[in-house]
């Protein structure tokens, strides 16, 4: 594939609504400039600056028009008109596309900030008030880790400055360590291998926690995790069953609260409309955002569920606010309903991809519904500093927790084909089928919780009927009927 490099473009590319600006990188002493640009609320970095500011190096593939940053061992990849990048062969988000003008790229600053970090080997920050995108090294309070093997299973030791308190969870075949108050630089242990049994190690770092992702080679039976001093470390004791000739057994893990039975009549319904706020979602060709179609389809399902007179609506917002993910289902546990339906529209790379899917919550099966988890999940990047569940989600691990617990996820499933079989009739649009995948806002619903895809807002044709009145009440009567059928069914089965 032939590939040159990006030039610098000294005019202000065409369709820029305001005019050329600077942002100052700093990095310690060092000081230099970045040009931005504004495209109605959405401020833009030059490729090209960044690159250089990062110590990186760029390049443009015409065939494909897609750029591609590598900095150090990472790649990321840019296409035109998308707001998907993938870095290092995952999928990342970015909410608005680049803009692209006569070979140059130009990156969305506020949410583009968050990817490039993973790149850099320390902490970036951006504000859009003071112009400045600094980049600060990493002071790491992790320091190693080591992984060794006992006659009766693993042990996995976190090395750390200081004594720590950590959280583990095992999604498999990923075990997570969520270390509170944690500092690392990912790079120093992303990819490393502690052969039999861990066959890859991933690490992220968060506002106020860090957190590492041991993929396993195999099933293993218990874990415990204990708190270690001199060295301070952080200790997770696995009962590897393949070895184990005489097996460990540790104290069971805490019990969590019984989540309550389904109801014998479904009465009570929480709608969430996707995204809002500062949290736009995917974004069409059109312009069309997510949030703002959610919101529409939303309203209107309640609407319909109110005027049948048999069900109680509460929604998670009834305006252009942000929710945060954990919030969304508190708001449903709070109120003792019956059902959550999360609205949303999908979005993929390729733009010819169309279609209706309703999800429910499930490790996922496929790259796709992965990557489809990834972009949800990313919402959780506009949550606050304050929160204290954002440390449990992680954009590329897709499940951390113990989502697959769910004691409805039966009923899920049940209530997803349902609520799929009356959209794909009535919408006459690809069905694409019941799916499902690690989604955060619908993780600790101690009730049946799905999530609607409507159709994909990246696709043109798709756009243009995500915005017609029409199309938004044929959907949301879909899912009406659908939420009817399984009303019928679940009453005819109680006694």
């Amino acid at each position: 594939m032939k590939k040159i490099g990006l030039f610098l473009l000294l005019a202000l590319p065409a369709g820029f609504a305001a005019r050329a600006d600077e942002v100052e990188f700093q990095k310690g002493e060092e000081r230099t400039s970045i040009q931005s640009v504004r495209q109605g609320e959405i401020g833009y970095l030059l490729l090209n600056d960044l690159a250089s500011a990062l110590g990186g190096q760029t390049s443009f593939d015409p065939e494909s028009q897609r750029a591609t940053l590598t900095i150090g061992s990472h790649t990321l990849e840019i296409t035109v008109f998308s707001p998907f990048v993938v870095l290092d062969k995952v999928t990342h988000n970015l909410s608005f596309p680049p803009i692209f003008n006569q070979g140059t790229f130009w990156l969305p600053a506020v949410t583009s900030a968050p990817v490039l970090e993973k790149m850099c080997g320390g902490r970036l920050f951006y504000s859009e008030n003071d112009k400045v995108l600094r980049l600060e090294e990493a002071s790491s309070n992790i320091l190693d880790v080591y992984v060794s093997r006992k006659q009766n299973g693993t042990l996995l030791e976190i090395v750390t400055a200081e004594g720590m308190q950590a959280e583990t969870y095992l999604s498999s075949p990923w075990l997570n360590v969520t270390i509170f108050g944690g500092r690392l630089v990912p790079s120093d242990f992303d990819g490393r291998k502690f052969p039999p049994l861990v066959a890859e190690v991933r690490a992220y770092q968060f506002d106020n926690s860090a957190q590492l992702a041991f993929r396993l080679s195999r099933p293993i039976g218990n874990y415990r995790q204990t708190l270690a001093t001199d060295p301070f470390r952080v200790q997770v004791a696995l009962e590897d069953t393949s070895q184990a000739a005489d097996p460990f057994i540790p104290p069971p893990p805490p019990q969590k609260p019984k989540k309550p039975a389904l109801a014998a009549v479904i009465k009570k319904i929480v709608v969430d409309a996707g995204h809002g706020g500062e949290d736009f979602g995917a974004i069409g060709k059109k312009k069309t955002r997510e949030k703002d179609i959610c919101l529409d389809i939303a309203l209107k399902l309640k609407r319909i569920l109110e005027e049948d007179g048999r069900f109680e609506v509460i929604m998670t917002r009834q305006i252009d606010t942000f929710i945060p993910l954990a919030d969304r289902t508190k708001i449903a546990n709070d109120a003792g309903a019956d059902l959550f339906v999360s609205i949303h529209a999908n979005a993929n790379r390729k733009r010819h991809i169309a279609g209706v899917t309703t999800y429910f919550l499930d490790v996922a099966r496929n790259d796709e519904s992965r990557a489809l988890a990834v972009a949800e999940n990313a919402s959780i990047r506009f949550e606050q500093e304050e929160e204290e569940d954002f440390e449990a989600m992680d954009d590329l691990s897709f499940i951390l927790l113990d989502m697959v617990q769910n004691e409805h996820q039966k009923e899920s499933e049940e209530l997803s084909k349902l609520i799929q079989r009356e959209l794909a009739d009535s919408l006459r649009i690809p069905d694409r089928g019941v799916d499902q995948a690690g989604f955060f806002v619908l993780n600790r619903a101690y009730m049946p919780a799905v999530l609607v895809e409507t159709a994909f807002i990246s696709n043109p044709n798709e756009e243009k009927l995500l915005r017609k009145k029409e199309f938004q009440e044929k959907i949301a009567r879909g899912v009406y009927l659908g939420i009817l059928a399984f009303k019928g069914k679940v009453e005819r089965q109680t006694p």
